[in-house]
């Protein structure tokens, strides 16, 4: 792992993405920052943490023979990894948020960007964004965020953790996409939040309704049961979970 560190950036896969226009980054560069100015979830929503107590990283992963298609499984990997992660370290309840936080209960512990690098049907490389509340004790009114201190009590050293996430991530990407992706799709169903559930969601309109979470597609849309015959695909500017 090359591992760049940064006492502050405005955003680590900017950052990183720049530096791979510039120069031949290696395959799995790091780039860590002790602060994000202004780190972003998706959809450009503002990713908040507090200096020199959470992980707020992004990682370069090349490919050569990787169907733009199949993208998604990319978020579903990463989930995975730092699921297993945490699980390691007693935090409880963890479940995945379509399309890829991470929760502890109902409180938001992770949130994952994955950004692609594409070139005509192949995706020739990916910075994946992972913001991470470790030690943060306090957040802001409404965040509905939870850290791995709030969860277990635990203080955990930043770069030590950020080595037992790569190093799973590594594992848990040759695993998943060179073997099963099957096996893959089953772990990722299994820990979707509220899946089988009636749930509450909002249009850009403003609209409500409700409707039974079934799934995911393989373009990564959330599949919504509205009828017993009628199961409906949405992307994520079509649609905001209320949770």
């Amino acid at each position: 792992m090359v591992l760049i560190k940064l006492d502050a950036t405005d955003s680590t896969n900017d950052y990183l993405r720049e530096l791979r226009s510039a120069e031949n980054l290696p395959d799995g560069t790091v780039v860590w920052a002790q602060w994000q100015r202004k780190g972003r979830g998706q959809m450009g929503r503002n990713w908040t943490s507090e200096k020199g107590k959470n992980l707020t990283f992004s990682i370069l992963y090349k490919f050569k023979n990787f169907p733009i298609g199949e993208q998604f499984l990319l978020n579903m990997v990463t989930s995975l990894a730092v699921i297993a992660v945490l699980e390691r370290h007693d935090v409880p309840d963890l479940r995945i948020k379509w399309p890829n936080d991470i929760l502890s209960g109902k409180r938001k512990i992770c949130g994952i960007l994955v950004e692609t690098v594409v070139k005509g049907t192949q995706l020739k490389a990916a910075i994946i964004g992972i913001g991470l509340n470790v030690n943060q004790e306090h957040f802001e009114e409404g965040l509905r965020a939870t850290s791995v201190k709030i969860a277990t009590g635990t203080t955990i050293d930043l770069e030590s953790l950020l080595q037992e996430i790569e190093t799973e991530l590594e594992a848990t990407k040759k695993k998943y996409l060179s073997v099963s992706r099957g096996e893959l799709w089953d772990s990722y169903k299994a820990l979707l939040y509220s899946k089988g559930e009636l749930m509450k969601f909002q249009t850009p309109a403003g609209d409500f309704f409700t409707a039974v979470i079934e799934g995911v597609d393989a373009a990564g849309r959330l599949l919504l049961r509205h009828t017993p015959e009628e199961v409906k695909a949405y992307s994520l500017n079509e649609i905001k979970m209320q949770y």
